[in-house]
């Protein structure tokens, strides 16, 4: 958070917007875990609310891999406090958002992921009973978004005659499962020595410290850049000098060749989850495990239309090497766990013109024979 103008009792002073920034969500990152009470109808409503927060700001909600991150949002239910309730702001391990079954409500759950974030009740906050006014005159302008499409354009023109320096960010996240294309059509940063003034910057990954794949500045016509669910593009012009423009088009694709490790989960959803998977489309993941392991699918959410022999929209499972169909899954599931015996596996997903569903939501991981 930046330090804003605000004029309160007829004094113009400089405040922030947190009293403690330690409180604050590291790089506006927000991973989290579902407890084991919490079903896979009531996950999806979640993640929906969640989506709603990630459109309107730059929060990024993101499954726990406990190998980055130390802190994280506990989704449970206590039978000791029948009530919904978030702590404030990240404690030293993980805070808890406690959802009883009535907190299943969109205003109720953006409420409490306020609360998680930080945000307080009116009557809570330490600067009540004083008036402010905002200086609009210093907000920078907006720029950047936050994507969520299968397919989407953005660019940016900068003039010579803005003296203070621009930072815009895009991102673009789609579903576990997913890879992002993303294609430059047209560039031209005023160029200079390891891009470090003006420059186009590509990452793959929420993180400040993810992966740097390019950096851009100069002329450039056409560059392909091929990465995971996350990706941040940031723009940067410090130089006063010269006009400055970018445009990009990016779209999304669901076949993957994946490595699995131990001790790692491979997050798999349907294209456009927590929303309706689209019509006619199609999607295989090829799953390696290490020798002497197994494959274990856990479907936390299954709601596909139903038909018969799932000839419609369906799951199926094949053996990668004996090309052995192991299961076809279709229509409404509570829970599906699946351990199959061979380390390597094809996921296919298809669906029709039809009828659509919510989708599905797995945990894929590996098991030692």
């Amino acid at each position: 958070m930046s330090e804003k103008s605000v004029s309160s009792n007829n004094r113009t002073r400089r405040t922030v917007v947190v009293l403690d920034k330690k409180a604050l969500w590291k790089g506006g990152i927000v991973p989290y875990e579902f407890d084991y009470v919490i079903s896979g109808k009531q996950r999806r409503i979640i993640r929906k609310a969640m989506r709603e927060w990630e459109k309107s700001t730059c929060v990024q909600f993101v499954p726990i891999d406990r190998q980055v991150y130390q802190k994280y949002l506990l989704f449970t239910k206590s039978e000791l406090c029948k009530c919904c309730f978030a702590d404030h702001g990240p404690k030293i391990l993980y805070q808890t958002i406690n959802l009883v079954d009535q907190c299943y409500h969109r205003n109720t759950l953006l409420h409490e992921l306020g609360h998680a974030l930080g945000f307080l009740h009116e009557h809570n906050h330490p600067e009540r009973d004083q008036h402010i006014s905002v200086n609009f005159s210093i907000v920078e302008n907006e720029c950047g978004k936050t994507f969520f499409e299968a397919t989407g354009k953005f660019e940016q023109v900068s003039t010579d005659s803005k003296s203070d320096p621009e930072r815009c960010e895009w991102r673009i996240r789609a579903s576990g499962g997913e890879k992002i294309t993303l294609k430059i059509n047209s560039l031209n940063i005023r160029p200079s020595y390891l891009c470090l003034l003006d420059y186009l910057e590509v990452r793959n990954g929420l993180l400040s410290d993810s992966p740097v794949i390019a950096r851009y500045c100069g002329i450039l016509n056409d560059a392909k850049i091929i990465a995971s669910n996350f990706l941040v593009i940031t723009y940067i012009k410090m130089s006063i000098f010269g006009p400055s423009f970018f445009t990009a088009e990016y779209e999304t694709s669901c076949e993957e060749t994946v490595y699995l490790y131990n001790d790692t989960i491979y997050n798999l959803e349907s294209p456009n989850y927590p929303n309706f998977y689209m019509p006619n489309k199609k999607c295989q993941w090829y799953f390696t495990a290490p020798e002497n392991h197994q494959i274990s699918i856990k479907f936390n959410v299954f709601a596909l239309e139903k038909s018969d022999n799932c000839i419609k929209d369906f799951i199926k499972i094949t053996e990668s090497n004996k090309s052995k169909i192991l299961g076809v899954y279709c229509g409404l599931i509570d829970s599906l766990y699946a351990y199959f015996t061979d380390n390597k596996l094809e996921v296919e997903f298809s669906s029709d013109g039809t009828i659509e569903g919510s989708g599905f939501s797995a945990a894929v991981i590996t098991i030692k024979k």
